[in-house]
């Protein structure tokens, strides 16, 4: 009974891994993604830097 289910996962498997043959991959090297932009990491950096020095104030 092991080996049946053992099997039948493995056949499974193997099935699963043979449709993955055709991927759909895009490669447009004109286009760049907003993540790529320093300007949004300058301004994420600033955010973060703001946010640590207001939590960080002592309350009087």
């Amino acid at each position: 009974m092991r080996t049946l289910s053992l099997s039948t996962l493995l056949l499974l498997a193997t099935s699963w891994l043979g449709s993955q043959d055709n991927p759909l991959i895009d490669i447009d090297i004109d286009k760049t993604e907003w993540y790529e932009n320093p300007l949004l990491w300058v301004g994420v950096a600033a955010f973060f830097i703001i946010l640590i020095v207001v939590t960080r104030r002592k309350p009087t």
